[in-house]
């Protein structure tokens, strides 16, 4: 009877440690080094005289970060990002607010190119009054009008 409580005791024992150390969070290696859980980047883009900066907050599993467009006519659009990346692409949504204060929420596709980022340019569907873009058209980084360049967070 002895034997069997200590084999008992010692089993859970085991299976507690293994669960212990497989619900533990490690960091993820990649070439070269450790990620870091959180990391923050900071983007600008200048097309004529209409500006965009862009913070991107690279957590674990998502994306998440700002948009501010400010274009020369006064107008802005402000808000966050939320998505993943595909890649070398950031498919995301834009929750943002208009000028006159409604609130919109369109998809945005940037692609990593050259060290910085380039909105892309696509066509879009409606559907339960949500957009999205068309999955039988790409998206098209060549037409994009902003193409960001990394600058330093405390600058922007």
């Amino acid at each position: 009877m002895k034997n069997i409580k200590t084999t008992c005791l010692v089993s859970l024992l085991f299976i507690a440690i293994l669960t212990s150390a497989c619900n533990q969070e490690h960091p993820k290696v990649h070439s070269g080094g450790v990620d870091s859980i959180t990391t923050k980047v900071c983007y600008m883009a200048v097309d004529a005289s209409d500006t965009v900066l862009l913070t991107i907050i690279n957590k674990t599993k998502s994306i998440e970060g700002n948009l501010i467009f400010h274009y020369t006519n006064g107008t802005t659009y402000k808000g966050t990002l939320k998505g993943l990346m595909h890649g070398d692409t950031l498919l995301a949504d834009y929750n943002f607010t208009t000028g006159d204060g409604k609130w919109r929420r369109n998809p945005v596709a940037l692609l990593k190119r050259n060290g910085g980022m380039t909105l892309g340019v696509g066509i879009m569907e409606t559907a339960w009054g949500r957009n999205y873009f068309a999955k039988a058209q790409p998206i098209d980084y060549d037409k994009g009008r902003f193409t960001f360049k990394r600058v330093d967070c405390a600058l922007k």
